[in-house]
């Protein structure tokens, strides 16, 4: 049987992992039966198999994390019992979905986390393994998470950085290649082309399809998020580490000779000493920004309220006005009717009555 090609798309959540995966499915590469539709954050869908994401859910939870868990996961977490029927969860997965395919992909951002117990699996099946390696500047990333899942900007710098990381860190042994969000937005032909190079993707059959396919698909309105020339404050000890992973990321994608790994392993040691430092002041940062956040959804609840109380103040003062111009119009009609006049004399004769009984003597 001929060995089966397995690209896996690492990057932070935010960073561009969608768009291309969705390349490379263009590209004939399968990812699977169980997409994430698209939605208000990602509007041409997410291309991330939710099978494996409910998976690793799973898994992130019986370690005590979760997607977003900014802290590091227990030493050799990989080696516990309990992670142990997840494991062949995955080959499960993996025979259902990609039996019969010669090359798939899988995409979501928590395998930068959850690599550890990919790898055994990945080896003892004999694939023909590569990584994909998306970053975009973290900043951008930042202010994405912070619009769409209401993060502080300490606990979104920090997330990135134990993606980016823990991604590179496991993905070592095997070929990978960089890019950035920005180069695949600027230049996506020269990023397919490294990409199809580097891990010995077929090329399309029809390039001309593909290319508009591709055209229609990437757009720099896809970046709601935008840093221009913008360095990372060195003051902060967490941005200062931030700032170097990213610019080693950078240097890589702009070069395929370059390897990140040295710089990243020094970052990663850097982090270590100040790590429960740096884990302290965001629980804090992020403490406050969830109390500011819950009073200003407050005050959002309450204008809400008040809108609502206007708007049926004003629903009820414009029946009124619609009631009185019913009466008016009716009077008119009244008024200007034929028996209206002929009644007259009489109306008269009544109104002098009314006028002699209220003169005549009791």
């Amino acid at each position: 049987m001929k060995r089966q090609t397995v690209i896996l798309t690492l990057g932070a959540h935010r960073s561009g992992t969608s768009a291309i995966s969705r390349i490379l499915n263009l590209l004939g590469v399968e990812l699977g039966s169980d997409l994430q539709p698209a939605g208000p954050y990602n509007e041409r869908g997410f291309w991330e198999n939710m099978k494996f994401t409910r998976v690793h859910d799973k898994l992130l939870e019986a370690l005590g994390a979760s997607w977003d868990s900014i802290g590091p996961l227990p030493d050799r977490w990989w080696t516990r019992d309990v992670v142990k029927p997840f494991i062949q969860e995955i080959k499960d997965l993996i025979d259902a979905e990609f039996s019969a395919a010669p090359i798939w992909c899988l995409k979501d951002p928590r395998l930068c986390r959850v690599l550890p117990i990919w790898l055994p699996l990945l080896r003892r099946e004999n694939y023909r393994t590569g990584f994909v390696f998306i970053s975009r500047h973290p900043s951008e990333v930042v202010r994405s998470l912070c619009f769409r899942d209401q993060f502080s900007l300490p606990k979104g710098y920090l997330l990135w950085l134990r993606h980016v990381l823990e991604g590179e860190q496991w993905s070592r042994e095997f070929k990978r290649v960089f890019i950035t969000y920005e180069q695949l937005l600027r230049d996506w032909q020269t990023v397919v082309r490294r990409v199809v190079n580097a891990l010995d993707i077929p090329e399309p059959r029809d390039r001309v399809r593909f290319a508009g396919d591709v055209e229609s698909f990437v757009s720099a309105e896809l970046r709601h998020q935008r840093v221009l020339n913008q360095e990372l404050s060195e003051i902060d000890p967490l941005l200062s580490l931030v700032e170097q992973a990213h610019v080693a990321l950078r240097e890589a994608s702009d070069s395929d000779g370059v390897d990140p790994a040295p710089a990243l392993e020094k970052v990663a040691k850097q982090l270590v000493p100040i790590e429960r430092e740096v884990m302290s002041l965001v629980d804090e940062n992020e403490s406050v920004f969830q109390e500011i956040l819950g009073g200003k959804q407050e005050l959002e609840k309450r204008l809400v309220e008040q809108q609502e109380e206007l708007r049926q103040r004003q629903d009820r003062l414009a029946e009124r006005d619609a009631q009185l111009k019913r009466l008016n119009d009716r009077l008119v009609r009244i008024v200007s009717s034929k028996s209206w006049r002929l009644t007259e004399p009489l109306r008269q004769i009544s109104k002098s009555l009314s006028w002699i009984k209220r003169i005549r003597p009791s």
